[in-house]
């Protein structure tokens, strides 16, 4: 099975350069989280605009559909299913992960700005940065977890009878 991500004959960018340079890491690895995030945040935004837009339409078809079911019945089920599908339009998660991924993305541009405005050796904009990124991460994993499917429990053992 060939590798989602190959690297190329001429090397990994993404492979520190040994000894590790100050330009290289802020570079390839504080610019590119920076775009990462802002990528994110502005893809999230989109989608929160569609999902509004559906949640809007499905409210105004549900008004429509009480309008019509005052005079058939037929259109009384058709309120709930439009309701449901503006309140569930994930619009709320949506917004978490725009404020989410804009907070990390201003966060790491302060840490890049101190930099320049006060340079800090390797190590500290390295730990600065690292202790950033892992802390989000930290952040994200009860987030996903909870949403894993758990496995069933066993059923529970009764008492044996001798």
């Amino acid at each position: 099975m060939p590798a989602d991500d190959p690297v190329p004959p001429s090397g990994d960018k993404r492979e520190p350069v040994i000894p590790l340079t100050m330009d290289w890491y802020k570079t390839n690895r504080i610019d590119e989280q920076i775009e990462y995030y802002r990528n994110g945040r502005a893809k999230n935004e989109a989608l929160a605009e569609r999902l509004w837009w559906v949640a809007f339409v499905s409210g105004l078809a549900a008004v429509a559909f009480g309008a019509l079911g005052a005079f058939a019945n037929v259109f009384a089920p058709w309120i709930g299913t439009m309701t449901m599908i503006a309140a569930y339009g994930l619009i709320d998660r949506r917004k978490y992960l725009i404020s989410s991924y804009a907070a990390m993305q201003a966060s790491l541009e302060r840490i890049k700005a101190l930099d320049e405005a006060s340079p800090a050796s390797l190590a500290d904009l390295v730990s600065a940065t690292e202790d950033l990124l892992d802390s989000e991460h930290k952040a994200w994993q009860p987030q996903m977890l909870s949403m894993q499917r758990q496995p069933p429990r066993p059923p529970k053992q009764g008492r044996q009878l001798a």
